[in-house]
C-alpha cells in the first residue's frame, strides 16, 4: 500500500470517528445524506491538503475541517464547536505521537517507514484515537431522556477498543519476536485493518439500534398520548350529552321549582337552583362546527387561546370531516394546533385561523396559518424540524400529522412568510367513502 492510499485509508477511518463522536454528543440539524455529504467533502479536503507534508498547515486545516463541520450539521454554538474540534485535534495529535513512542519501546527494530510498518503505525493510531473519542464522547453524550431508561451495557462495549488495543500490542511483540516473513506480515497486517473495522462496525451497529430503539419508543409514548387524548375528548362528548339531555328536562325542573316556590320552601328552591348551577353538564360549552369531537377538541383549543390572549378564527364547512376516523381526527387537530399554539407563546397581538372545508366535493382541505416569531428550520422534505432542547421527545406530531396525511392519499405543506411572520399549514385529505 503507497503513502497516497495510505493517507486516504486514514482520512476514511477518522472521518467514521468524527461521525460516530459528534452523533453521541449533539443533535443534527440536516439531514443525513447532507450530513455525509459535508463530511465526505471536508475530508477529501484534508486528504488533498495532507499531500502537502505541511505539520502546521495539517493541523489547522484539520481543526478549521471539524470546527465547519460541527457548527454546521449540528446544534452547536461556535464556543462549543472550537472547544470540540480543540479537544479533536488535540487527542489526534497525542494518539499519534504515544503510538510512535509506544512503538518504540516495544519493538525498536520496528520499520516504520515500510509500507507494512506505516500501514501498522496508521492502525494502531486510529484505534487508540477512535478508543479515546469514544470513551469522552460517553462521558460528555447528551443527557439520559426523562422516562426513558439509559442502556447500560453500552457500558461494555468499553471493552471491545481497550481489548484491541492490547492484542494490537500482542501483534507488535509478535512480530518482534519472531521476525516474521513478509507473507506473515502483510497477513499480520490484514488481522490489524479487520480489527480496526470490526470496532467501527460494532460501535456504529449500536448507535444505530439505539436510535431505532428510542424512536420506536418515542412513537409508542406518541400513540398512548393520542390514545389519551381520544379517550379525553370522548369523556367531553359524552358531557356535552348529558348538557343537551339537561337542557331538554329543563321545563320539568322549572315546574318543579315553581312548585316549591308555592309552597314557599325558600331553602328547598335555593338548593335545588344550587345543584343545578353546581351540576357539570351546565359547564360552558361553544359551537364551533357540527361535528361533535372537532367540536369538543376546537373548544378546549379556544379556552387555551383566551387565558394567552390570542386571538383564534374557525371556520369549519359542515360535513368537511365527517368521513376521517376519530382517532385521526383527534391526532391531525391537536398536533396541528398544539405547534400553533406553541408558535404563539408570548408573541403580541398573536393570532390564530383555521379553516375546513371540502374542495370538489371530494377532498377535504384544512388551511391553518399563525404567528410565529421565530424563523423555522426545515428538513430536506421541507418538514419543520422541531428547535425544542430535547429534540428525542419532540417533532414526532409533524411525524404523526404526515402519517395520517399519508394515510389518507393527501399531501401537505408548510412554509413560514418573514414578511408578516406567519406559519402556514396546507393539508389535503381525500377522505371520502
Amino acid at each position: 500500500m503507497n503513502t497516497t492510499m495510505l493517507l486516504a485509508f486514514s482520512f476514511f477511518i477518522e472521518a467514521i470517528i468524527i461521525y460516530l463522536y459528534a452523533q453521541l454528543i449533539f443533535d443534527i440539524k440536516t439531514s443525513l445524506k447532507l450530513n455525509l455529504i459535508s463530511l465526505g467533502g471536508l475530508y477529501t479536503m484534508l486528504f488533498i491538503v495532507s499531500l502537502l507534508k505541511h505539520i502546521e498547515i495539517n493541523a489547522i486545516t484539520f481543526f478549521v475541517a471539524n470546527f465547519i463541520y460541527l457548527y454546521t450539521i449540528y446544534n452547536t454554538r461556535l464556543p462549543i464547536a472550537g472547544l470540540h474540534s480543540g479537544i479533536i485535534t488535540a487527542i489526534m495529535s497525542c494518539t499519534e505521537l504515544a503510538v510512535l513512542g509506544i512503538i518504540s519501546k516495544i519493538s525498536p527494530n520496528f520499520i516504520i517507514k515500510s509500507s507494512v510498518g506505516l500501514l501498522l503505525y496508521a492502525i494502531f493510531s486510529k484505534l487508540l484515537f477512535f478508543c479515546v473519542m469514544y470513551i469522552l464522547a460517553n462521558i460528555l453524550k447528551k443527557k439520559s431522556i426523562p422516562g426513558i431508561q439509559p442502556d447500560k451495557t453500552n457500558l461494555f462495549l468499553f471493552i471491545i477498543p481497550l481489548s484491541s488495543i492490547y492484542i494490537m500490542l500482542t501483534l507488535f511483540y509478535v512480530a518482534e519476536a519472531l521476525n516474521p516473513s513478509s507473507k506473515v506480515n502483510y497477513m499480520l497486517t490484514a488481522c490489524a485493518i479487520f480489527l480496526l473495522l470490526n470496532n467501527l462496525l460494532v460501535i456504529g451497529l449500536n448507535q444505530f439500534n439505539n436510535k431505532r430503539n428510542q424512536e420506536y419508543t418515542n412513537l409508542q409514548l406518541l400513540l398512548q398520548k393520542e390514545s389519551n387524548m381520544a379517550k379525553y375528548y370522548e369523556m367531553l362528548l359524552s358531557q356535552t350529552e348529558n348538557q343537551n339531555i339537561l337542557i331538554h328536562d329543563i321545563k320539568k325542573h322549572l315546574t318543579s321549582i315553581q312548585t316549591l316556590n308555592k309552597k314557599g320552601d325558600n331553602n328547598q328552591i335555593d338548593l335545588y337552583i344550587k345543584q343545578l348551577l353546581d351540576s357539570s353538564d351546565l359547564q360552558e360549552s361553544n359551537k364551533v362546527c357540527d361535528n361533535v369531537l372537532l367540536n369538543s377538541i376546537i373548544y378546549k383549543y379556544i379556552l387555551d387561546c383566551r387565558k394567552n390572549n390570542v386571538a383564534f378564527h374557525v371556520d369549519i364547512r359542515s360535513g368537511a370531516v365527517d368521513n376521517l376516523p376519530q382517532q385521526d381526527l383527534t391526532a391531525l387537530f391537536c398536533n396541528l394546533l398544539d405547534n400553533a399554539v406553541d408558535a404563539t407563546t408570548d408573541i403580541p397581538d398573536a393570532f390564530i385561523e383555521l379553516t375546513v372545508k371540502k374542495h370538489n366535493n371530494a377532498d377535504t382541505v384544512i388551511l391553518l396559518e399563525n404567528s410565529c416569531r421565530q424563523v423555522p428550520i426545515f428538513n430536506q422534505d421541507k418538514m419543520p424540524i422541531t428547535s425544542k432542547k430535547n429534540k428525542a421527545l419532540h417533532g414526532y406530531g409533524i411525524k404523526s400529522i404526515n402519517k395520517i396525511v399519508e394515510k389518507h392519499n393527501g399531501n401537505s405543506q408548510m412554509y413560514y412568510d418573514e414578511d408578516t411572520a406567519t406559519f402556514h399549514t396546507i393539508i389535503t385529505l381525500n377522505i371520502t367513502i
